[in-house]
């Protein structure tokens, strides 16, 4: 990302979304801003999803991005909107980018792709398309240039990098939070104001480079202690760690992991329990981080100029952590080896829509099918649906063109689509085998969705939640919504 062709541009853009799970939940609003590299607004794009017949609103998500469900429901179908902002993503030049676009955004529109039969990845890779991240920038801009712009305290005494705050307090856009449009005026706001400090800019770019990224990782200096020459000490900057760390921490690099490729493994030195581990409990001590290469977090040379901003206790907790691993470094080996050999839990359950990480990448033939169900009329589709003979992109080509209009199924596609939607909407009390993600939690029900309304308003009456006007009006709207949602009638 260091260097970008004459058509390079920045897609600034930002969700909202029925909730949080981003295998079940879809987006319900897609706001983008088109820029030069000088940021010259060359386009905008405004677009509202309408719910799919399976989706169950979140009613924690209703009441934070406060969108209406009659607005929502006068969106465009989620199958025709998603092929719009693939087009738009994968334009040639692309760099998409946002706010905790990386830690959550991104994720989301992969999902969305995969289960309406399109590319999840092209726009990361293809056709010059990249990827970057306001919000690792910003800490990063606050741990070593905070004179650029002024950084919101809360009432607590701590700095907050929420995007909300900080334009509130530098004026960065105007109109509601939470709302996609006014998030990516604040986000090109933003970077125009970070681009001011052109080399530092560049520098932070480099991070979404996995060649750059990478060679940074590479050549971390070593641990000049006798045991940890063969580890990378560095300091990482991410947000998960918070206010209190200033949002980064010293780290020991472990490694590449065995087998998930792109993943590079940290052990954060900065803990309070790290040196209270051994052999059979060091799981419960040990903060471990994974990386992907360019993405989040940025790490740095633990040198005295990127040291300099840690606090005294880190300091403290470093130099005790540092003595304990040299004095037990086969444990740490033992962690190292642990932790880079280590493999999520298999998850047999999961439902189709969620499972983009358990198959392998698709062939030039069913890449091939996957564009001609999209190119195909609408009456058209359920003809190439069976023309596709992988079972899984089948599954996925039917519920995309039955949550469309399930009368241009056929009558087996059909029967198959509302087998399915029985699965959403049988009462709770009944249900045994939930509709699983591939981390094995589950598809929001509408029982559940009713309890969280309930829960809503009983903290609220506890001054536990504040809520106002609009905020009810949104929960009852909701709440009547959801009681429309009835079990489908099986096809015979």
């Amino acid at each position: 990302m260091n260097t970008h062709s004459s058509s390079a541009s920045y897609l600034f853009y930002d969700l909202e979304t029925s909730g949080l799970n981003k295998a079940f939940d879809q987006i319900i609003q897609f706001a983008a801003i088109r820029t030069n590299l000088e940021f010259k607004e060359l386009e905008r794009h405004e677009i509202i999803i309408k719910p799919n017949p399976d989706n169950i609103p979140s009613p924690f998500a209703a009441i934070t991005h406060r969108t209406p469900i009659h607005s929502w429901q006068s969106g465009e179908p989620e199958l025709l909107a998603i092929e719009k902002i693939h087009k738009i993503l994968n334009a040639p030049g692309t760099i998409s980018l946002g706010y905790n676009t990386l830690g959550f955004d991104d994720e989301f529109l992969r999902f969305s792709f995969y289960r309406n039969l399109l590319s999840p990845y092209t726009h990361q890779f293809a056709n010059q398309c990249s990827r970057a991240d306001l919000y690792p920038i910003a800490a990063l801009y606050f741990l070593f240039n905070p004179s650029c712009l002024n950084w919101p305290t809360l009432e607590n005494g701590k700095i907050s990098l929420k995007l909300e705050n900080i334009s509130k307090l530098n004026h960065l856009a105007s109109g509601a939070a939470h709302t996609a449009i006014v998030d990516v005026e604040a986000t090109v706001g933003l970077a125009k104001i970070f681009a001011k400090d052109k080399a530092m800019w560049r520098y932070a770019l480099g991070y979404f480079n996995k060649i750059s990224d990478s060679k940074r990782i590479t050549q971390l200096p070593s641990f000049q202690h006798m045991h940890l020459t063969q580890y990378g000490y560095g300091i990482l900057v991410d947000g998960i760690f918070g206010s209190d760390a200033n949002f980064h921490a010293p780290v020991l690099a472990l490694g590449s992991h065995k087998h998930y490729k792109n993943q590079s493994l940290f052990l954060r030195l900065d803990t309070e329990n790290l040196n209270q581990s051994h052999s059979d409990n060091f799981q419960e001590h040990v903060w471990i981080i994974s990386k992907k290469i360019a993405e989040p977090g940025f790490i740095l040379p633990a040198n005295r100029q990127y040291s300099s901003r840690l606090s005294a206790l880190q300091q403290t907790l470093l130099t005790t952590n540092l003595e304990f691993l040299q004095n037990n470094f086969t444990l740490l080996a033992e962690i190292q080896n642990y932790y880079l050999d280590y493999k999520h839990p298999p998850a047999p359950s999961t439902d189709v829509d969620a499972a983009l990480y358990l198959n392998e990448f698709l062939t030039n033939q069913e890449q091939a099918q996957c564009q001609k169900f999209h190119h195909a009329a609408h009456h058209n589709k359920s003809l190439i649906i069976d023309q596709i003979q992988k079972p899984y992109l089948h599954e996925l080509a039917i519920r995309a063109l039955g949550r469309f209009d399930k009368k241009l199924l056929s009558p087996e596609q059909l029967a198959l689509f509302e087998h399915y939607l029985e699965k959403v909407f049988l009462p709770e009390a009944t249900v045994k085998a939930v509709i699983l993600d591939y981390k094995n939690q589950p598809k929001l029900t509408r029982p559940s969705a009713l309890n969280e309304i309930e829960t809503i308003r009983a903290h609220a009456a506890k001054n536990q939640l504040t809520l106002d006007m609009e905020q009810e009006k949104i929960l009852s709207d909701l709440e009547g919504y959801l009681f429309t949602l009835s079990q489908p009638p099986v096809t015979t």
